[in-house]
């Protein structure tokens, strides 16, 4: 009797000492698995500062090269609008100094007629030795075919001055023309009349050659206003295209931004095992909105 339960004992001795030991071994294999999950959760908080901090750097790059564009397109446009009002401010004064040639021209005229009036007032009242007027006629009609082919582009408004001054002038010589020839009727002294002829048809000439200078100017005008209405018109869809590239420009960089930082999101999560949900990068370009699904 003794023997068997020695022997029952011995058995149930070993079936526990069995059992501490497996559990002794499940004890150590769960600590090992905690301490390598342990390990793979620190390296994932390693992992994910590391791509932390490079996503932080490639956003910071990105920020600056959008920062440096826009600087340099500041100073494009700076220097454009430089370059613009200097060609401005140079065809103002061309076109102050044209118009000022033209009053010059209407000043000698006018004075001329008035000295001419005056001279066939003088014949009519019988005064002896009337001092008749002249006038260069030569050099006024040089000076105005100057004026009239100008090469210059002259804007809208000064070719309207222009052409005004000079139908002016036209209109000026027209007036007193019709009362000269009233009163050169009336001159009774041969010399005096001859003098006072040579005036008249120099004057004939004269208006002649005005008339030839404003055609020209007219026809400048008539060719130029077609031509600036084209152009403005091309500016401005000039204009708009460059405005439409910059957005269409800044939209994509932030399109390309938002994919790159959710790219590093799902590098990340794959790291740890866990699936990437699907995700949308939505961009609105034109007013239209474009999704992109990652994944």
């Amino acid at each position: 009797m003794n023997q068997k339960y020695n022997s029952l004992q011995s058995l149930i001795k070993s079936d526990l000492d069995a059992t501490s030991e497996g559990e002794r071994e499940k004890g150590r294999k769960t600590e090992e698995r905690l301490k390598a999950m342990n390990e793979i959760v620190e390296n994932m908080k390693t992992v994910q500062q590391t791509d932390k901090a490079k996503n932080k750097e490639r956003f910071q790059k990105i920020n600056e090269a959008l920062a440096t564009l826009e600087h340099h397109l500041e100073i494009g446009d700076k220097k454009m609008d430089k370059i613009v009002n200097a060609e401005i401010q140079a065809r103002k004064l061309h076109e102050k100094a044209l118009l000022a040639k033209v009053q010059e021209l209407e000043d000698r005229v006018n004075k001329y007629l008035d000295g001419l009036n005056k001279a066939f007032d003088d014949v009519k009242s019988g005064k002896d030795n009337v001092k008749v007027p002249t006038l260069d006629t030569d050099a006024l009609r040089r000076e105005m075919e100057t004026i009239a082919a100008d090469k210059n582009k002259m804007s809208m408004e000064g070719l309207l001055k222009l052409e005004e001054k000079m139908t002016r002038v036209q209109q000026g010589l027209n007036r007193d023309k019709r009362e000269i020839h009233d009163k050169i009727n009336d001159v009774v002294n041969k010399d005096q009349f001859n003098k006072l002829k040579s005036q008249v048809n120099k004057l004939d000439q004269l208006m002649d050659d005005v008339e030839k200078a404003q055609e020209r100017v007219r026809d400048k005008l008539e060719r130029q206003i077609p031509q600036d209405l084209n152009e403005l018109s091309a500016k401005a869809d000039n204009i708009k295209q460059q405005l439409n590239a910059r957005i269409d420009q800044e939209e994509e960089e932030r399109y390309l931004a938002i994919r790159e930082l959710q790219e590093a999101y799902n590098n990340l999560l794959g790291r740890s095992g866990v699936a990437a949900p699907a995700a949308e990068a939505a961009t609105t370009v034109n007013g239209s909105t474009i999704t992109q699904r990652g994944g």
